[in-house]
């Protein structure tokens, strides 16, 4: 994904996406985000951004997800 199509997604001007970009040098992060109702997984650099797949959350998002969790047994 490009510079401008990281902007639009994320909701900011063009322009200032470019610094952030620019500011991660040779580092490569990961980012959960979401797009149309699926929870996608990214690879963030410098180059922009590499969609790595759609995420399945086990437990859900949100107020109830702690709730799930537990309820499975595992705390």
């Amino acid at each position: 994904m490009e510079a401008d199509q990281m902007a639009s997604l994320l909701k900011v001007k063009k322009k200032d996406i470019q610094p952030v970009l620019k500011s991660l040098g040779n580092a490569n992060l990961a980012s959960l985000y979401i797009e149309k109702d699926k929870i996608k997984l990214a690879k963030i650099s410098w180059q922009g951004l590499n969609e790595i797949g759609e995420i399945n959350l086990k437990y859900g998002l949100g107020k109830d997800s702690y709730e799930n969790y537990t309820a499975e047994g595992y705390r």
